[in-house]
């Protein structure tokens, strides 16, 4: 179940973008010497079209390393929480800490990056899987569910402004706090990773009463 829509001088300033890349390869948890080597030198590329006024030489620099880092490093997410309503990318409302009822339908919107396409007839195949846990406070797995999501989608051309938006409805438990975990795995890449989103599931109408 999911919606598709499916991002001083000379020298210092050199160091400043080979060091920023650089820095955010580390955080992303890269290991290859290569890939960092890689970005690094875009950093450097970029500063020297930059210096000479060419943008667009500087641009390409930089997102030569981008898809580096998209490539090398490991599948995370830029958001993942739960919603209202989605219009499409980065366009949606963030859900309040209203409780859930029972049953209530559950969105949860998030932009994967790091996942990988796949060429098939001219276009570019994206296929991901996704299993649901519900724990409890404690961490107990109160529900769970392997592959409860599928998203298979083919786009023109590879893009990093892509979201999905994961539906479920609300088990039947008891009122109080939840979080709900997903493991997300990328078929073309074989990578894999987890977030979570907490959420509260309010008393029935039958218990307020009492």
């Amino acid at each position: 179940m999911r919606r598709l829509d499916l991002r001083g001088s000379d020298r210092r300033r050199r160091a400043g973008f080979g060091g920023i890349l650089l820095g955010a390869v580390l955080a992303a948890g890269l290991a290859a010497p290569a890939a960092a080597g890689e970005v690094a030198r875009a950093g450097e590329a970029a500063e020297a079209a930059l210096a000479a006024g060419d943008t667009v030489k500087a641009l390409a620099a930089l997102e030569g390393a981008v898809d580096s880092v998209w490539r090398e490093g490991p599948l995370a997410f830029r958001k993942a929480l739960a919603v209202d309503s989605v219009a499409g990318f980065a366009d949606y409302e963030p859900r309040d800490d209203k409780p859930y009822a029972p049953g209530e339908a559950m969105q949860v919107y998030v932009e994967p990056v790091g996942f990988a396409y796949a060429p098939e007839g001219g276009k570019h195949r994206v296929r991901m899987s996704a299993d649901l846990a519900i724990t409890n406070p404690t961490g107990q797995v109160i529900v769970e569910g392997k592959d409860m999501f599928s998203i298979d989608t083919a786009l023109a051309q590879p893009r990093r402004e892509f979201d999905l938006v994961l539906s479920y409805k609300v088990p039947e438990l008891a009122p109080g706090s939840y979080t709900a975990e997903f493991k997300l795995r990328d078929a073309a890449s074989g990578k894999e990773a987890s977030f979570s989103v907490p959420f509260e599931i309010a008393a029935s109408t039958a218990e307020k009463t009492d």
